[in-house]
């Protein structure tokens, strides 16, 4: 009998035991999902995020911006939403920066030479008139240190805004009535050029010979229709959507500077985003961006195919350093402080 009751003794105590271990992995495994789950769910707050642009949908910087979206969508399980408003929806580049400084707005994008105007001076080497070889070196430029470099010194100014990276479009060409083409450097001279509302837009004209004749956007069209005007200049994807090539049919490219836009956010609403949504947002534009560059120079060529179609004389320079010496004057003025800079930028491979 004892040695029976030993027998079940014995096996109550291991069905015991059993039933404590299974019991004690069940509840650490259940610890286990819920510490993971908790992670999961804590690791982004849900946030919306608006994004505006004056670019129109369809462009390469709106499906950039979109690709951009769903990048930050994915990493953070749908939690972080940046929501797209191009066509100048949110208003003007000068609205949407002063949304951004007020916090009203989250995103937006501007010029290196309205940053200039804000006070940050060193974006001015960004447009300094053919200061860039090409469009690589153009991108390896912003890519690297120094763009990293501009992009400090606008974080670090007092306009709470956040530069969190570049769009690096194509660049700007001048384009010409076409009884006034321009294939040399001497046929610039005397001709009414519109700019664009920035003084050294109106420099370099000047300095090339022709008259800088300031023109709103919205009045480019009639202004070289009537000869008000004998030309203009913009990317190319502008000059073709702006349908410029039916009252200007002449396109010189002499590629004096490359329209880049730099990516702002609003310093009050990153600040309230936790660090890991701050890099997602980095990472996925800078990823975004980088995919936007074969997407740009595709669509160069495509667009100088149309034009071409349209009959617009399209012209390649033969005497590019006499059109860079001519900018001498220009460095003086809008250069002086950043000589150091622009070696920099220059020596850029």
């Amino acid at each position: 009998m004892k040695s029976r009751f030993k027998k079940i003794s014995h096996l109550l105590l291991i069905t015991m035991v059993s039933v404590l271990l299974l019991t004690a992995c069940g509840q650490k495994e259940n610890v286990t999902s819920k510490t993971k789950e908790s992670a999961t769910s804590t690791e982004f707050k849900k946030t919306t995020l608006r994004f505006g642009s004056t670019s129109a949908e369809g462009s390469v910087v709106v499906e950039t911006m979109k690709d951009f979206a769903d990048r930050v969508s994915k990493k953070t399980d749908g939690k972080v939403v940046i929501q797209i408003f191009p066509s100048s929806q949110l208003g003007g580049v000068k609205e949407m920066t002063q949304s951004l400084q007020l916090g009203a707005l989250d995103m937006s994008m501007t010029q290196p030479a309205s940053l200039v105007d804000m006070g940050v001076k060193e974006m001015s080497a960004l447009v300094l008139p053919y200061i860039f070889r090409d469009f690589d070196h153009r991108w390896n430029v912003l890519a690297g240190e120094v763009g990293n470099s501009m992009l400090e010194k606008l974080n670090n100014s007092k306009l709470k805004l956040k530069g969190i990276g570049y769009f690096k479009d194509g660049a700007r060409s001048f384009f010409t009535n076409a009884k006034k083409p321009i294939s040399k450097f001497e046929d610039v001279k005397g001709l009414k050029i519109r700019v664009q509302p920035y003084q050294m837009d109106s420099d370099m004209v000047s300095a090339l010979g022709g008259n800088p004749t300031p023109t709103a956007s919205s009045e480019l069209y009639s202004a070289l229709q009537s000869g008000v005007v004998d030309g203009a200049d913009q990317p190319i994807a502008g000059y073709y959507s702006g349908k410029y090539y039916e009252v200007a049919k002449s396109l010189t490219l002499d590629e004096h500077t490359y329209n880049t836009l730099v990516v702002l956010f609003s310093q009050i609403s990153w600040d309230k985003l936790e660090p890991q949504a701050q890099k997602v947002i980095m990472d996925s534009w800078n990823e975004a961006e980088e995919k936007s560059k074969a997407k740009i120079l595709s669509n160069e060529v495509e667009v100088l195919k149309k034009i071409e179609s349209e009959g617009v004389k399209i012209i390649k320079l033969t005497d590019r350093d006499k059109w860079v010496a001519a900018m001498k004057p220009v460095y003086d003025k809008h250069g002086v402080g950043f000589e150091d800079l622009i070696s920099k930028i220059k020596a850029v491979k």
